[in-house]
């Protein structure tokens, strides 16, 4: 699937809106003209990109030549700030908030097994004896 083809020469960074309902897809580009874009069709332009991540009603990205962390509206590109001027050479970035992260049972709380549980998939553990003891594997799925 070919996102973007025209109008890009050197794509750096890569984000996608992670709210429900929101349809944004933000990328940056290192071409003749440095920016970050917004909207599947590229109407929206913000500032100096490397890396980028969204996080609510803004944008963050790296600029390696600046040795900086911006932010600024992801819709508007106004209110732009150093998030950062400590970095050097910043070349990528992540939001890290409970809110992003998916909310699943973990199957190996609920198990009575007090060897090593694993996970293998969302709903499948396997079951590990410790050294010296049975190594006999219990695989389990979690309906």
């Amino acid at each position: 699937m070919v996102l973007l083809n025209k109008n890009i020469s050197q794509p750096r960074g890569l984000s996608i809106d992670p709210f429900e309902g929101a349809r944004w897809l933000f990328w940056t580009d290192w071409g003749e003209n440095p920016r970050i874009e917004g909207v599947l069709t590229g109407s929206h332009y913000l500032l100096y990109p490397h890396s980028l991540s969204i996080f609510e009603d803004n944008v963050y990205w790296t600029d390696r030549q600046l040795n900086r962390v911006f932010s600024a509206h992801k819709f508007r590109g106004d209110g732009e700030t150093v998030v950062s001027h400590l970095v050097s050479q910043p070349l990528s970035i992540h939001v890290h908030h409970p809110v992003l992260q998916p909310s699943e049972t973990n199957p190996c709380t609920s198990n009575p097994c007090a060897h090593i549980c694993l996970l293998n998939h969302p709903t499948v553990y396997s079951i590990h004896a410790s050294v010296n003891q049975d190594t006999s594997n219990k695989v389990a799925s979690v309906t």
